[in-house]
C-alpha cells in the first residue's frame, strides 16, 4: 500500500515535469522561429541605401514616390486615370518613364497615399493584410514610412499629371519634369555609363528604357538593337557602385560577364521575357 502511494506520487511529479519540459521546448521553438524570421526579413530588406523609387497603387489613383533619406526630400507624382500593373515592375518603369525599385499596392478601398508615409499607417495596413509589397518586405515598409514621416512639408514636392502613361508622346514632352522630380544626385555624381540593347521585336524599346533611366539621373551612352533574345540580362564587371546596385533592383535580370569590347560600364539587354 505504501509502495503504491509512492509510485502514484512519483507518476504525478513525472507528468508535471514532462509537461513543463514540453512547454519550455515549445516556447524555445517559437522564439527560435521568430528570431530566424527576423534575421531573414533583415537580410532580404531592399531599402538599405539613401534613396528609393516606389510605385504606389491605391484603389483610386497611382503615385510615383522618390524618397531621399539622406537629404530628407520626398517627391510625389500623382497619376490620374491609369491602371498600372505592379506584377512586372520593369514594364511599369518603362510605361511610367521612371525607374522603379519596388511597389506598394494598397487593397483597402478607404486607404490612400497618406497611409504609407507614417509608421502607424503602414503598420495598420500590414496587420490588416491590406497592402501587397512588391520587391519589398515588412521591414522595408516600416523603414520607408519612418523616413517619410520625418520629412517636412517644405521638403516635399507634389505634382499631378493626368493619364500620361497611356500616351508615349506625352512622356517625351514631360521628360524634363520627370527628371526634376526623380533624379538621384548620387547616381548623377557616379556617372557610370550604361548601354541599352533591345533584343525584342518591339520597336523603340531601347529608346524608351534609355529615357526612363535618364529621368532617374543615369548616364546612358549607347542605344542599339540586336538579334532577338528570349532572356534579358545585365552585363557588368562592377559590383560596388550604387548605380550598379540600383540597376539590378530596377531590372532584376540575371547577371552575365561584360565583353571586353563593350562601350559602357553596364550593358542592359532587354529580352522578350521582360515584356511578356
Amino acid at each position: 500500500m505504501k509502495h503504491s502511494a509512492l509510485s502514484s506520487l512519483f507518476a504525478k511529479k513525472s507528468n508535471g515535469f514532462y509537461l513543463a519540459i514540453f512547454f519550455i521546448f515549445f516556447a524555445i521553438t517559437i522564439i527560435f522561429s521568430l528570431v530566424l524570421k527576423g534575421i531573414n526579413v533583415y537580410k532580404n530588406a531592399s531599402f538599405t541605401g539613401d534613396s528609393i523609387m516606389l510605385l504606389v497603387v491605391t484603389n483610386r489613383d497611382s503615385y510615383i514616390m522618390r524618397l531621399d533619406k539622406k537629404n530628407e526630400q520626398l517627391s510625389l507624382l500623382k497619376i490620374y486615370d491609369a491602371e498600372i500593373d505592379t506584377n512586372n515592375l520593369t514594364r511599369a518603369s518603362i510605361r511610367t518613364g521612371v525607374p522603379l525599385h519596388g511597389a506598394f499596392k494598397i487593397t483597402d478601398p478607404n486607404a490612400d497615399i497618406r497611409e504609407i508615409v507614417t509608421v502607424k499607417g503602414v503598420m495598420q495596413l500590414i496587420l490588416r493584410n491590406n497592402i501587397k509589397l512588391i520587391h519589398l518586405n515588412e521591414l522595408d515598409a516600416m523603414r520607408i514610412a519612418y523616413a517619410a514621416q520625418k520629412i517636412t512639408t517644405e521638403n516635399t514636392t507634389v505634382r499631378e499629371i493626368k493619364n500620361y502613361v497611356n500616351d508615349r508622346s506625352i512622356i517625351s514632352q514631360i521628360d524634363t519634369e520627370l527628371y526634376e522630380l526623380f533624379r538621384d544626385p548620387q547616381i548623377i555624381n557616379e556617372r557610370i555609363s550604361i548601354e541599352v540593347m533591345n533584343a525584342t521585336t518591339t520597336s523603340g524599346l531601347a529608346t524608351a528604357v534609355a529615357h526612363m533611366l535618364e529621368n532617374g539621373g543615369y548616364t546612358v551612352v549607347a542605344i542599339r538593337s540586336s538579334d532577338i533574345q528570349k532572356n534579358s540580362s545585365i552585363q557588368t564587371q562592377l559590383t560596388d557602385p550604387v548605380t550598379v546596385q540600383d540597376i539590378k533592383k530596377i531590372f532584376r535580370f540575371p547577371e552575365t560577364s561584360l565583353p571586353k569590347n563593350a562601350v559602357a560600364d553596364i550593358r542592359i539587354i532587354i529580352g522578350e521575357d521582360a515584356i511578356e
